[in-house]
């Protein structure tokens, strides 16, 4: 018999187990040891609780989850892709707009019920992401005073480009500027390679919030100019915000297929792109907010 080194009042002999029939029961009547104690044994303990506890967690099946925030950091099924939602009669929703080129979802948080339509993005650029903090801290201060909403509802993408992000890169995942993206007048193509304007998926959800939700205006954050830059219709609303925040107001110019060049000029909705210093990277929710939630709640004083 094999030897584990361990003593044990189970094992029988050969020679026990080789008599006729009915050995076996002689051999358990010879051994002294009482009956419960003699499956005692430490092998046996470990098999029987790996079993029972296999058991168990067959038995009871992980729960499903709703996808969030933490999701943009991982590849997901497209089976979890949700539908734009028919109507804006909810208090809060969040849902899942679409997928980036490697299957992460783009979230979108919706906030209020009015007709008119604030529309809020940050990190369309991957390492321009001091938005995203900004915009999880506007959500709890959303939840904890809903009376904000009154008079807007609020479309929020908290991460545009999840891929970038994930890099910490700028383009996405194919190394397409998002922001240079869209099918503005001055489109310029990047040559042979070039698929044209609303080729990224990441791009194309925006643009279905744009045609979908017919925004009254847009907040777009980048990062490191450290101003306001406004297209369209938007220069009084980029003056207030300035009288209640860090930034001063700037002309950038219309980049070549920015969004600013799309919604501003092509659709005129006023879009004020809020330009974050470098350093906003390293603020904390907390530190984020005191500098620049202001200009957030000066928007929603917009009438």
């Amino acid at each position: 018999m094999f030897d584990y080194g361990i003593s044990s009042p189970c094992v029988l002999s050969l020679e026990e187990t080789a008599t006729s029939t009915g050995s076996q029961n002689v051999a358990l009547l010879r051994d002294p040891t009482p009956l419960p104690t003699r499956f005692l044994h430490p092998i046996w303990l470990v098999f029987v609780s790996t079993v029972l506890l296999g058991s168990a967690c067959q038995s009871q099946p992980a729960p499903k989850r709703e996808l969030g925030y933490k999701d943009s950091f991982r590849p997901v099924k497209k089976g979890e892709a949700s539908q734009l939602p028919k109507t804006l009669k909810t208090s809060k929703m969040t849902w899942i707009a679409g997928h980036s080129v490697q299957g992460r979802p783009i979230e979108v948080q919706s906030y209020g019920e009015s007709e008119n339509c604030l529309l809020i993005l940050a990190t369309i650029h991957g390492n321009e992401f001091a938005g995203t903090p900004l915009m999880k801290k506007f959500a709890k201060v959303l939840k904890a005073q809903p009376e904000l909403t009154r008079d807007w509802t609020l479309v929020i993408v908290p991460v545009v480009n999840p891929d970038g992000f994930a890099a910490k890169k700028r383009r996405n995942a194919r190394g397409v500027d998002l922001n240079r993206n869209f099918p503005a007048g001055n489109y310029k193509s990047k040559g042979s390679k070039d698929k044209g304007p609303l080729s990224e998926p990441e791009s194309q959800v925006i643009d279905g919030l744009l045609k979908k939700y017919k925004p009254q205006f847009i907040l777009s954050f980048h990062q490191a100019a450290n101003l306001l830059d406004y297209d369209g219709p938007g220069k009084e609303l980029a003056e207030r915000l300035a009288a209640v925040c860090p930034l001063k107001v700037s002309r950038m110019g219309a980049r070549p297929g920015s969004l600013g060049s799309y919604a501003g000029i092509e659709l005129k909705i006023p879009i004020i792109t809020v330009e974050l210093p470098g350093k906003a990277s390293r603020m904390s929710e907390e530190t984020l907010w005191k500098n620049y939630g202001g200009l957030l709640l000066e928007a929603l004083k917009t009438r």
